[in-house]
């Protein structure tokens, strides 16, 4: 991810500024490197520990007798720290922040590979294996596919200011930083939470799939839905432009269907993920087109 500068109409408000500058991103990204490396280090000397008998096979998961267990791990550390970096956008850009979303989205359907990777490294003939074969290029393509219209998405932004007014954009901006960092000390104890919760199911023997899955991020995409309410909410008291409610509004549709995405069928994730990106694309391209026309509608009015 590219350093988030920040904005020049941001004035430093004490700590919440030094919380969120974008050195304080990069240090912890080093911080959360380290962690994953760890989490990969140990778990494949678990796998390996399990498959030479040193340790008692009493887990319920088979992914965790895997090798491929330790890219699981690591790339749910670098999701979380995604999510993170996603916390650090919104002071300085709601549609940015969006657009992490649809990358964190891209990084778990190929996460989705490696929690089923032992299913697929025993395949010999995929022509008796079409389902298999069908899964994997959903994931490959879909994760691309995605990856290029999030691009996309960041390249449509126009990145117009909700409010001339200095003042204005300047309290707006603060605000957003105060939701930004209820968000993050959030995220950092609910993940800190489930890791100890899992360790813990790991020790007893009783670590099972669903705690493999997804519920960590279907509800922090939950919680972006509240925060994406009170960006609504927030935008119509600094902004009274129709063009900006409506893109503020959809964008949250873009979050709602991302959450949808969640599901075991990965058919679904990836389709329901690439409608996301392509929606809030569109939405995109007609505010631009419609916010010239409001604005040039305001000034024959004057």
């Amino acid at each position: 991810m590219e350093d988030l500068k920040p904005s020049t109409d941001a004035v430093p408000i004490g700590w919440i500024d030094k919380l969120l500058h974008y050195e304080v991103l990069n240090k912890a990204r080093k911080w959360f490197v380290l962690i994953a490396l760890i989490g990969f280090a140990i778990a494949i000397s678990l796998a390996f520990a399990i498959r030479l008998g040193w340790v008692e096979n009493n887990i319920a998961h088979p992914i965790v007798q895997n090798y491929f267990f330790g890219f699981y791990v690591a790339f749910s550390v670098v999701l979380v720290w995604e999510v993170m970096a996603m916390i650090y956008t919104i002071p300085y850009s709601i549609a940015d922040s969006v657009g992490k979303q649809f990358e964190i989205m891209s990084l778990i359907i190929i996460r989705y590979l490696f929690e089923h990777i032992d299913k697929y490294m025993h395949i010999v003939d995929f022509r008796e294996n079409v389902s298999e074969l069908a899964q994997l290029s959903c994931v490959t393509i879909g994760a691309l596919v995605i990856y290029f219209f999030t691009k996309v998405f960041y390249d449509v932004q126009p990145h117009t200011p909700i409010t001339k007014d200095p003042t204005n954009r300047h309290n707006f901006i603060q605000i957003k930083k105060i939701f930004a960092v209820v968000l993050l000390l959030t995220l950092l104890i609910y993940a800190g939470f489930e890791a100890w919760e899992n360790t813990s199911r790991l020790i007893k023997g009783s670590l099972g799939g669903d705690h493999l899955g997804h519920v960590f991020f279907k509800n922090m995409f939950s919680l972006m839905i509240f925060f994406d309410i009170l960006m609504i909410l927030l935008t119509m008291w600094y902004g009274a432009r129709f063009s900006i409610v409506f893109r503020t509004s959809a964008l949250t549709v873009s979050t709602v269907l991302l959450r949808i995405a969640f599901s075991s069928d990965i058919y679904v994730m990836v389709g329901i993920t690439l409608m996301s990106v392509l929606f809030a694309i569109g939405v995109s391209w007609v505010y631009m087109r419609f916010d010239r026309v409001e604005v040039y509608r305001r000034k024959q009015d004057l």
